[in-house]
């Protein structure tokens, strides 16, 4: 049985290992690419704490799953989620 994932909050240094992880994923599902700065970018939104609404997991030292939960509006009346 493979060992369990660690999970933990994002960091900038996860930015080009969550770019690839992303785009593993939209090769496999014919989705559009993303790049670095994309991903810096979001990483350093504001409306966006990565603390404490984003996670990563990480298996054997290498990352294998990433998600997060951005409350959007005024309100934060919706919350879209990206597994």
């Amino acid at each position: 049985m493979p060992p369990e994932a660690t999970l933990r909050p994002p960091t900038l240094a996860d930015v080009a290992a969550v770019t690839a992880l992303l785009n593993r994923v939209a090769e496999a599902d014919g989705a559009r690419w993303v790049d670095e700065d994309a991903i810096r970018n979001w990483f350093t939104n504001p409306s966006l704490p990565i603390a404490e609404d984003a996670v990563v997991a990480e298996r054997g030292g290498e990352l294998v799953g990433y998600a997060d939960v951005y409350r959007g509006g005024e309100a934060k009346e919706k919350v879209w989620g990206d597994l």
